[in-house]
């Protein structure tokens, strides 16, 4: 039997980085379609995302590092 892999604390919980991930990745997409003049609104998008979640960059970074190193559970969040 496996072990259960601990998330440490300060990670973003699976169920709310589901939910931020697809917004995060919605938001990325609207900025991408917008013209060049208006290039200073992808970073408004990605700043909205993480107001929603009440989550700072660092704590999304953080997050990311620690799921990209556990793929098999951000596999599984993608599926989702």
């Amino acid at each position: 039997m496996a072990c259960k892999v601990k998330r440490p604390d300060g990670v973003i919980a699976e169920s709310q980085m589901e939910e931020l991930l697809y917004d995060y990745h919605l938001a990325r997409s609207m900025g991408e379609n917008l013209p060049v003049s208006d290039n200073y609104k992808k970073a408004l998008y990605i700043q909205s995302v993480f107001q929603k979640y009440d989550v700072t960059q660092a704590e999304f970074d953080s997050s990311m590092v620690w799921y990209t190193r556990h793929t098999d559970i951000l596999a599984k969040i993608y599926e989702k």
